[in-house]
C-alpha cells in the first residue's frame, strides 16, 4: 500500500511540475514601454477610430489589437496595418522592446512573428494581418506577410515580403 502512495505522489507532483513549466513557458506580457505610449498616442491621433490598442508579447509573437469605435473601410485598414507595420520594424521597437530584458531572452536567434489585428467593438469579426519570420540562414525574405480578411479566408498569396527587419 505505501509503493502505491508514492507512486501516487509522486505521479501528482510530476503533472504538477510538466503544468508549471508549460505554462511558465506561455506567459503572456502586456507592454506598455515608452515606444509603445509614443506609438498608442499617434495611432490614435492619425486614425480617429481607434477606440484603444494593445500590444502583448507571448513567446516568439507580439499581438498588437486595434478596437475600433466604428468600421472602416479597406483602404483605412490597409494604412492602419502599414502604420502598425512601421512601428513593429521600426529600429526604436527593435532596440527598446524587443532587445529589452523582458523580451530578449525569448530570442537566441532569429526573428518574432506579429499579428496585427483590427476589431470592431461591438463584433466578433476581425481583419488580421500576419507577420511569419523566416528563419531558415538563406531566406529569400526575412518575413512573409499574410492578410486574413473578416471570417478568418486569407486573400491568396502572401501581401507582401520584406527582407530587412
Amino acid at each position: 500500500m505505501r509503493t502505491s502512495r508514492t507512486k501516487t505522489v509522486g505521479m501528482l507532483v510530476f503533472i504538477l511540475l510538466g503544468i508549471g513549466i508549460a505554462t511558465g513557458c506561455s506567459k503572456t506580457i502586456t507592454l506598455s514601454d515608452d515606444p509603445v505610449k509614443d506609438f498608442r498616442l499617434e495611432i490614435q491621433a492619425d486614425h480617429p477610430a481607434i477606440e484603444k490598442t494593445t500590444l502583448t508579447f507571448s513567446p516568439l509573437t507580439f499581438h498588437m489589437t486595434h478596437t475600433l469605435k466604428d468600421s472602416i473601410d479597406d483602404e483605412e485598414k490597409a494604412g492602419l496595418f502599414e502604420d502598425s507595420r512601421r512601428f513593429l520594424m521600426s529600429e526604436r521597437f527593435d532596440t527598446e522592446v524587443i532587445q529589452s530584458h523582458k523580451i530578449a531572452k525569448y530570442f537566441s536567434s532569429g526573428h518574432p512573428n506579429f499579428v496585427i489585428a483590427v476589431r470592431t467593438e461591438d463584433s466578433d469579426s476581425v481583419s488580421r494581418f500576419e507577420l511569419y519570420a523566416n528563419n531558415e540562414p538563406n531566406a529569400e525574405s526575412v518575413y512573409e506577410q499574410w492578410y486574413y480578411a473578416e471570417g478568418e479566408e486569407a486573400l491568396g498569396e502572401p501581401y507582401a515580403s520584406e527582407n530587412s527587419k
